[in-house]
């Protein structure tokens, strides 16, 4: 996926808005050699992935649709709008895997709850994000 991104990014095609996927993993499973036997319990060690995020952020500068998931998910999202996204989905864990949720859409311009299906919740997604004119980078270079 990284490799996609960055890509189409490098491309020079353009991208007026980034929606960055929910749930990006942060780790990698170290490869083994051979084959790992059944029936014995099984260690695994997992190398971190870079930073997708960061990297669109440091090196393309679209405007950025993220999603924070945490117990406390405001702290972080506040971090990210610092860092250059426009917008954050907030959640916590006990939407995962719902069908419907109470997420809280947080933008440099302040904040709204949104709840209802995802499909809802989606649609309010992007008519705040017509509304704001995504095709405005103030204050983005790129």
């Amino acid at each position: 996926m990284r490799d996609a991104v960055l890509n189409h990014l490098a491309s020079g095609k353009g991208t007026d808005l980034y929606i960055s996927a929910a749930a990006i993993s942060d780790f990698a499973p170290v490869p083994v050699d051979g084959k790992i036997r059944s029936g014995k319990p099984v260690i695994l060690k997992l190398d971190p992935l870079p930073k997708l995020l960061s990297e669109v952020v440091k090196i393309y500068h679209p405007v950025i649709l993220a999603f924070k998931l945490e117990r406390l998910p405001e702290t972080g999202a506040r971090k990210m709008l610092d860092a250059g996204i426009r917008w954050v989905l907030m959640n916590t864990p006990d939407t995962m895997g719902s069908v419907t949720g109470e997420y809280f859409l947080l933008g440099t311009n302040g904040g709204s709850p949104v709840s209802g299906t995802k499909e809802e919740i989606a649609a309010r997604v992007f008519l705040e994000i017509m509304r704001t004119n995504p095709g405005d980078n103030t204050g983005y270079s790129g």
